[in-house]
Order: C-alpha cells, then sequence, then structure tokens
C-alpha cells in the first residue's frame, strides 16, 4: 500500500501542480464538465473505427488482452486486477467528447496502459504450446508493424481513416471505411521502397517534429533524465531489497521514501521552472 500511495502521488502531483498553474485549481477537468459523457461511452468507435479505433490503431491492445483473459486461471490474484483497471481506463477514454484524441495519434490516450499490455502480450505467447509460438509471434509482429507503420505516417495533413471537422463543441468528424484505410497504408509502399528517408521524415510525424526543433531540446533532455534517474533509482531499490542484503528494513524504507520525495520534488521543479 506504501508503494503505490507513492507511485501514485508521484504521478498525480504533476497533474494538480500543472492544474493549479494554469487553471486555478487543484482538480477539475479543463474542457469542461460536459466534455466527459459518463452515460453515453463510444464503444464501437474506441475498438473498431478505422478513424483512431483500437483494431486498426492499436492491434497489440487485443492481443494482449487475450493472453490476461487466457492465464486468468493460473494467476487471477496478478491478473484480475490488471484487467480491472484496464476496464476502467477504457471506459474513461470511451466516454470523452473527443474519444478519438483531438488532432493528436488517437490511441495515445492509451500509453498509461502499456505496462498491462505488455504483460498481457508475454502472457499470451506463455499460454501457447511452444510449437505454434513462433507463429504467433509472427503474428503480433505483423499488429506491432501495422501499429508503427500508422504511427510513422501519422499527419494531421493525411487524414488517416477520417479527419476531424469539429474540435469544440460538437466534436465532429468524418470517417472513413476499411477498405480506404487499407489503400491508404498501401500507397505509401513504393515511398518506403524509393525514398525510405522521406518515408521515415514526414513533416508531421513525430520524427519531423523532432527534427524541426519544434520539440523544445530541454523537455526532451529532462524527459531523458527522468528515465535515467528513474533506472538508477529502480536498480538502487532492487539491490536493497534483495535476497540476501545486509541493509536493515527500517534504512530500506527510509531510502525508498527519499526516493520518492526526490523524484515528487524534481517533476514539480521542472514543471514550475524548468
Amino acid at each position: 500500500a506504501l508503494l503505490v500511495t507513492l507511485g501514485a502521488a508521484a504521478v498525480v502531483s504533476l497533474q494538480l501542480v500543472q492544474w493549479r498553474l494554469v487553471y486555478g485549481q487543484w482538480i477539475t477537468i479543463p474542457q469542461g464538465a460536459a466534455f466527459m459523457d459518463w452515460a453515453a461511452p463510444f464503444w464501437n468507435e474506441v475498438f473498431f473505427s478505422p478513424f483512431r479505433g483500437l483494431l486498426l490503431w492499436m492491434p497489440v491492445f487485443f492481443l494482449a488482452l487475450a493472453g490476461l483473459l487466457l492465464q486468468m486461471k493460473k494467476q487471477r490474484q496478478f491478473l484480475l486486477p490488471l484487467l480491472i483497471v484496464l476496464a476502467l481506463e477504457t471506459y474513461i477514454n470511451s466516454v470523452a467528447g473527443d474519444w478519438y484524441a483531438g488532432g493528436g495519434y488517437g490511441p495515445r490516450r492509451f500509453t498509461g496502459e502499456l505496462a498491462i499490455l505488455v504483460i498481457g502480450y508475454a502472457a499470451l505467447l506463455q499460454s501457447l504450446p511452444h510449437r505454434i509460438r513462433l507463429i504467433a509471434g509472427g503474428v503480433a509482429a505483423g499488429a506491432l508493424m501495422l501499429q508503427q507503420w500508422i504511427l510513422l505516417r501519422f499527419g494531421l495533413a493525411e487524414a488517416i481513416g477520417g479527419r476531424v471537422l469539429s474540435m469544440s463543441p460538437s466534436f465532429e468528424w468524418i470517417e472513413s471505411d476499411y477498405g480506404t484505410f487499407l489503400r491508404q497504408m498501401a500507397s505509401h509502399l513504393g515511398d518506403l521502397v524509393q525514398r525510405p528517408l522521406q518515408f521515415i521524415h514526414w513533416t508531421d510525424s513525430p520524427l519531423g517534429i523532432l527534427y524541426s526543433g519544434e520539440l523544445p531540446l530541454k523537455q526532451l533532455a529532462a524527459l531523458l533524465a527522468t528515465c535515467l534517474f528513474v533506472s538508477l533509482s529502480w536498480l538502487v531499490v532492487e539491490r536493497l531489497f534483495r535476497r540476501g542484503s545486509t541493509a536493515s528494513a527500517s534504512s530500506r524504507w527510509v531510502l525508498l521514501a527519499l526516493l520518492g520525495v526526490v523524484l515528487i520534488g524534481a517533476d514539480i521543479w521542472l514543471l514550475v521552472w524548468g
């Protein structure tokens, strides 16, 4: 419970501070209360729409979900809480007025579930007989390649799978069909073979934004520094709690609490003054 509380505090504190700085409130819905319609989730669109739906834009989601369900009997105590969290977060994503995440990459709101999806993906491979794991791995690799293909080609100019007509207040969009979506993806095969650099370095792609300088260097440096700090902290904690460690139980928890305080403080400092 202490570890969960520290982890939640480290994450939630960033959001609370940002809301306080921008909107003057610690807890709020920036888009307004009407933005979340809790009684009318966009289930079909979130899962199956060619316009930012999970089936085409993040197919590994379904493979990971299958893995979690297949391993439920063997590891219920571990996987059931993960499934509950995944279901709740999927529901929250589906009731937003712009369930397709506005002008951004559609499934970006599912980045918070990536840790759960990784476990589900591994559970899927573990649940399969050894002789067909290679085939299953090939199918999963194909799904991941499709996801990365869309990510590289994603840009507002291309309007993959449809386009946004109105962001506010009606959140309207035009949705293409599956055939149009697949033809859009296939149309870039020639560019991949003939002009690979241009294919990767698309103007509105993530790499294009990075190369153009629109992503401030200090933000990128802060992200890398945070990753390094978290990695080093994890190594310290893992060593302290390793079986046979000479450190006392009290010193372990004190150090763990200090790491949590430093991480929260560093994040708030970057957010306020960085």
